[in-house]
């Protein structure tokens, strides 16, 4: 899900700042309404009912159009969600679906439903939470699978489970989806220079995704607007919901080299799905669709601590002996993130600590280097031991009006670009960040 774009823009009048008025400084609050979209409920497996599968089904198999690797960076494949299953029987039927999910009906079945072979396991009676927690972990380890409806159905013969998958169209129309959808992901990793970092690779992907892939606000069930919920529609289509946006993302990062899962939860109580991503041997959240808010949330949601994260996200929880509620979102492999060396903002922008000469310098350097490349948006971020409001307020509110001293300072450096009085400021208190929508003088 994606968070609602919306700015409201309040004058503050420098009257109701004590010492404002006397030097004219005006200041602008923006405030981005972070509310939640709605994940349709059925990014969670969801059962059918099993109609009988006619012996004569004509099944054909998919080609699947190897996605060109990265010449510069080593493919991460590694099946979390199949090591995750810690049952013999649960593997079996997982390596049967890995077999079969290639395999595709061409005509439909008379409830127009594309079926994959029906899979049988044998004397073991499988629950419909164990099987959803196999179509989980198969979902992890294969985010370009893109052709398998979360739709599922399963009866018992005796003592053996049957279950049936289903595949979102017939296999000649999902042929053409894969060739299309493997070269469009080639030519993303063969665009990739080498020698980039893992942060950096991972800054790319995210940036990729923002600047070429939208929302889907109409997107509300699996069977009519599949693509949405999937790599593909993210990649072809250009648009998706937060399940495309995780599975791309994760996708990406694999493919060059960098280590990411895909996770299942609620952002602001609503379904969602993110990502956790692997920088320099640490594991950190990520949520490309909810930083594909505008420019000055781009980063807000990049390589955070659980600490941090927890605020507003809640993982499904791990899935052990008890099932979940019906309908509740699960995860079967979590990573511990409780380091911040990664956070965007932490690592590319300003520290606020104490104000002193030094912050003054460092401040009024990196402004000037923002004006020079005539940025939209200049942050800084409170570190801990630190009162965010303390901090706003001395920034911009109160005697010694710090960030307009900086604006001075900086445009002795910039050749007096900036606008030395005005500013419009976004407070995010959530991740102690202050974001300033820079003013120039020669704007028109």
């Amino acid at each position: 899900m994606k968070t609602v774009s919306l700015i409201l823009c309040i004058v503050i009048l420098a009257s109701v700042f004590a010492g404002c008025a006397d030097n004219g400084y005006d200041v602008r609050e923006e405030q981005i309404n972070q509310s939640a979209r709605s994940a349709p409920s059925d990014i969670v497996p969801q059962t059918t009912d099993v109609p009988q599968i006619p012996k004569t089904t004509d099944y054909k198999t998919l080609k699947w159009r190897n996605i060109k690797k990265s010449s510069y960076y080593t493919y991460i494949n590694n099946k979390y969600g199949y090591a995750s299953l810690n049952d013999t029987k649960l593997r079996e039927l997982y390596e049967k679906i890995e077999s079969a999910m290639f395999s595709v009906s061409n005509k439909p079945d008379e409830k127009g439903r594309y079926t994959i072979p029906q899979i049988r396991v044998k004397n073991e009676k499988l629950s419909q939470q164990r099987i959803k927690l196999v179509m989980q972990a198969l979902s992890l380890d294969y985010p370009y699978v893109f052709w398998l409806n979360n739709m599922f159905g399963y009866y018992y013969d005796s003592d053996d489970t049957l279950v049936q998958l289903y595949a979102v169209q017939d296999c000649d129309s999902l042929q053409n989806k894969i060739n299309i959808f493997s070269a469009a992901v080639s030519d993303i990793i063969a665009s990739v220079e080498g020698g980039l970092s893992e942060y950096d690779r991972e800054k790319l992907v995210n940036n990729y995704i923002i600047d070429n892939c939208s929302y889907d606000e109409y997107a509300e069930n699996v069977a009519e607007n599949w693509q949405s919920f999937c790599a593909y529609g993210a990649v072809v289509d250009k648009f998706a919901i937060c399940g495309g946006y995780a599975y791309t993302a994760q996708l990406l990062l694999n493919l060059l080299g960098v280590d990411s899962i895909s996770v299942t939860g609620k952002g602001r109580e609503e379904l969602h799905v993110w990502n956790q991503v692997k920088i320099d041997g640490l594991w950190y959240n990520l949520d490309v669709t909810w930083n594909d808010n505008g420019e000055i949330s781009r980063y807000d949601y990049f390589n955070l601590s659980d600490d941090e994260f927890c605020i507003t996200h809640t993982p499904g929880k791990l899935y052990t002996v008890q099932p979940t509620p019906e309908g509740e979102p699960f995860n079967i492999t979590l990573r511990e993130c409780a380091n911040n060396e990664a956070n965007y903002y932490l690592k590319e922008c300003v520290s606020i600590g104490e104000f002193n000469d030094e912050f003054t310098m460092i401040c009024s350097s990196e402004l000037a280097k923002a004006a020079l490349a005539y940025s939209e948006y200049f942050s800084m971020i409170v570190m801990p031991g630190n009162d965010y409001d303390e901090a706003v307020n001395a920034l911009f509110y109160e005697s010694p009006y710090v960030f307009f001293n900086c604006i001075s300072e900086a445009n002795k450096l910039c050749g007096d670009l900036l606008n030395q009085t005005e500013v419009s400021v976004t407070k995010k208190e959530t991740i102690n960040v202050i974001t300033v929508k820079l003013c120039y003088k020669n704007a028109s």
